[in-house]
């Protein structure tokens, strides 16, 4: 999707003899093909269900909606996958963050929701939010600092090329299902605030 507008802060700086007006910019790339429609999202395995567009959403036009339902597959997972345009985030650093917001319609089984980047469904990196950073029932705005991946499988990702992500939700148990899952956008956010406009 190519990077979103940057956050930006207007700030003065006092120098010696004048006052400079300068801009504070954060760099932040939006992840991915978006969620306004199914397009090439699939689902993880058939513990996931009902993947639909949602016109409950904060960004774009819509969310993807999908449900974790006790299948075949014998997973805690309910969750959904994407093949993505490659794109280079070589420029954030430990200190960046990825930015992800999702909602739930309850939180009673749910351990952990979850955003992978890599390089296929082989070749990943993972990051975690716990349960109770997830609210019930309305958006859940967090950012996962870049150096707080928790699970790393296979080679990891190359975060020069990363053509690959996924985002969902783990359960308590494999026999748990959950309607309403939401995912609505997922960036990467600068650690860092640069100087424009000086």
């Amino acid at each position: 999707m190519g990077r979103s507008p940057a956050d930006t802060i207007p700030t003065t700086l006092l120098g010696s003899e004048e006052i400079h007006r300068v801009t504070l910019v954060q760099d932040r790339e939006a992840i991915g093909n978006g969620f306004n429609a199914v397009g090439t999202w699939t689902v993880l395995g058939n513990d996931t269900i009902t993947l639909a567009p949602s016109t409950e959403h904060v960004f774009g036009t819509n969310s993807l909606s999908f449900a974790k339902t006790n299948g075949l597959a014998n997973t805690k997972i309910g969750g959904i996958q994407d093949t993505i345009t490659s794109v280079d985030l070589t420029r954030f650093g430990p200190s960046a963050a990825i930015e992800v917001m999702m909602q739930v319609s309850s939180v009673a089984n749910v351990d952990k929701a979850f955003v992978r980047l890599g390089t296929d469904s082989s070749n990943y990196n993972e990051w975690q939010l716990d349960d109770s950073e997830i609210a019930a029932g309305s958006w859940t705005f967090k950012r996962i600092l870049l150096s707080g991946s928790l699970n790393v499988v296979g080679n990891g990702w190359n975060q020069a090329a990363v053509t690959y992500m996924a985002v969902g939700t783990v359960h308590d148990v494999e026999a748990d299902a959950l309607a309403a899952i939401l995912f609505d956008s997922v960036f990467m956010v600068g650690g860092q605030m640069t100087v424009a406009g000086v």
